[in-house]
Parts: C-alpha cells; sequence; structure tokens
C-alpha cells in the first residue's frame, strides 16, 4: 500500500528533523520545528480512520505520542510567543535512544505493511479483474510510432471495460477488482514516454523525466486556470484520445488483442483525468460511435471536461 508507505515515512521525516535538530545550528532560527512532532501524532490519528488500527504501527503510535507529549512545552511557548525554547535540551544519549525506536518503530511498520495477496482475495475476485491481468502484450502503433503496453483482466460475460489510467498515478487495483467482480473483463493499458510510469510485459519500469512528472502534477494541481494550462489539458487529452480509438480500432481487427479479449457483448469506457476527458468527447463523436459499433458509454473520474478536441 503506497499511500501508506508515504504516510509513515512523513511521519518518520517530522520526528527525525526534530531529533536532529538542536546539533545542526541552521535550524535553530527556525521554530516552527517545534510543530513536527503535534504534526506526526495528527498523521498517526489520521492513519486510524483511514486504514483501521494497524498492529504493526504500535510502538509508532506509542513513540509519536510520548514523544509529542514530553516536547509539548516549546509548543505552548512557540505559540505564545516565549523564548523559551532550548535548543540543546536533553542529551545526546537521549537523541541516540529516540532516534533507535524511531528507526526500530518505521522497521516494523514497513516490514509488516499489509498485503493485497492473490490467493486471499474472495471466490472470483482474483480471475475477475484481480492484480494479476490474464494476457499482457505490448502493440505499436505505426501511424504515431508509438507502443502501448496492455493487461487485460477476465471476468463475466457483462461486457468489456476499456480503463483508461491517469498519467499521474496507477490506477488501484482495487478498481479492477471492483470491475471484474461485479461481471465486466477489463482492459488497461500504459504508454512509455508518456504516463508517469508504465510497466511492460516483461516487468521493466518506464518512467518520465522529472520535468515531465513536475509538469503533470502542476496540472493536475491546476487544471485550466489560465490559457496556457487550459492548452496542456487539451494536448494530453488528445494524445489520450489517439490512444483510445488506436485500441478501439484494434479490437475490431483479427490481431492479438480480439484473440485475448474475446467475445464481449459490450464496450464501456472508463477514464480518468486527460483520459476522462477524451473518452467523454469520443462518447459525443457520430462517427466514432458508427465506427465502433460495440461503444456504449463512456464515464469521466476526476476529469476536466474539454471540448474541440
Amino acid at each position: 500500500m503506497l499511500e501508506l508507505i508515504v504516510v509513515e515515512t512523513l511521519i518518520g521525516l517530522f520526528l527525525f528533523m526534530h531529533i536532529i535538530r538542536p546539533y545542526i545550528k541552521a535550524f535553530w532560527r527556525t521554530r516552527g520545528f517545534v510543530f513536527f512532532p503535534p504534526l506526526a501524532l495528527l498523521c498517526c490519528a489520521a492513519m486510524i480512520p483511514a486504514y483501521g488500527v494497524r498492529p504493526e504501527c504500535f510502538p509508532l503510535y506509542a513513540g509519536t505520542l510520548i514523544y509529542t507529549i514530553v516536547h509539548f512545552p516549546p509548543v505552548v511557548s512557540a505559540l505564545l510567543g516565549l523564548k523559551s525554547y532550548e535548543m540543546r535540551a536533553g542529551s545526546i544519549l537521549t537523541s541516540f535512544l529516540s532516534a533507535a525506536f524511531l528507526a526500530f518503530s518505521l522497521a516494523a511498520a514497513f516490514r509488516f505493511l499489509p498485503e493485497e495477496r492473490y490467493e486471499d482475495m474472495p471466490d472470483g475476485a482474483a480471475a475477475a479483474g484481480g492484480v494479476r491481468p490474464a494476457q499482457e502484450f505490448t502493440l505499436h502503433d505505426p501511424a504515431r510510432d508509438v507502443d502501448l503496453f496492455l493487461f487485460y483482466y477476465e471476468g463475466g460475460e457483462k461486457g468489456l471495460v476499456l480503463l483508461i489510467p491517469p498519467l499521474s498515478f496507477p490506477v488501484a487495483d482495487e478498481m479492477r477488482t471492483a470491475i471484474g467482480g461485479r461481471g465486466y473483463k477489463t482492459l488497461t493499458f500504459t504508454r512509455p514516454g508518456f504516463d508517469r510510469e508504465a510497466r511492460d510485459d516483461a516487468g521493466v519500469l518506464h518512467t518520465v523525466s522529472f520535468a515531465k512528472k513536475v509538469q503533470y502534477f502542476a496540472l493536475l494541481l491546476s487544471g485550466i486556470k489560465n490559457e496556457k494550462q487550459d492548452a496542456a489539458q487539451r494536448l494530453l487529452a488528445k494524445e489520450r484520445a489517439a490512444d483510445i480509438r488506436f485500441i478501439l480500432a484494434e479490437l475490431q481487427k483479427n490481431g492479438p488483442l480480439k484473440t485475448a479479449v474475446g467475445i464481449y457483448d459490450d464496450l464501456f469506457l472508463l477514464g480518468y483525468g486527460a483520459g476522462g476527458a477524451a473518452a467523454v468527447e469520443l462518447a459525443g463523436d457520430r462517427l466514432a460511435l458508427d465506427a465502433y459499433p460495440d461503444f456504449c458509454a463512456a464515464a469521466a473520474v476526476e476529469s476536466i471536461f474539454l471540448c474541440d478536441l
């Protein structure tokens, strides 16, 4: 669970920075450090309703609570504007023991992270869109000279869902499992050099440059606030629309994709972000509807609706 790792890492960073602060002179003038332990405790509190009470996190919970209580007087002083926080409070031994206990707590939390194992899924869920695809293969679009890594997940007989992933983050396995558990086959894909992360059928991970990752993240936060951002979103949507049209065309041919997917009655598009905008735009294109007779409906998740794609 990547999100749980991020939260636990953030807690460890808050506490570690506070522990080493007295020994790094450059940190002394920044009084905001005194709020790090309460912030770490707040993250611990937020984990419980979000992920339940995690037994492997008990040492981290307890250590954060005790550390915050011990260092709470400086927080009060900072809030009241009093200059009573002593940088060299405590001893090197105390700091070392605190850091050692923090390392132990994080090691236990990371070591026993919950895993969604294939064999422990509910009956039918593993085969119906679980974490293991039934087929993995690469298709090449010669017209654009791009590759697409496709992953097909078996399901029921209700139809086929083309799951268009977000650019910035991978689609959660829970979404695929939910789709498959409701009787649908699932087909999803990633595109190397375009998606933030794309893993091919050999398991090799392809990532984009750091600059492009920053661009995607900025667009995710800003949306279409100005003309430049609007143009960037439209460009991404056009690229996703081209990916979708290529896959739909391949589904009409007697090729590896049609062989892997097999027979289905209805085709649905479910897209995130730029892919969602492209899917909805495609649903309004009468020529596309005529070209892909199996296409029934499209839905967008967390997408900015754009026109004139």
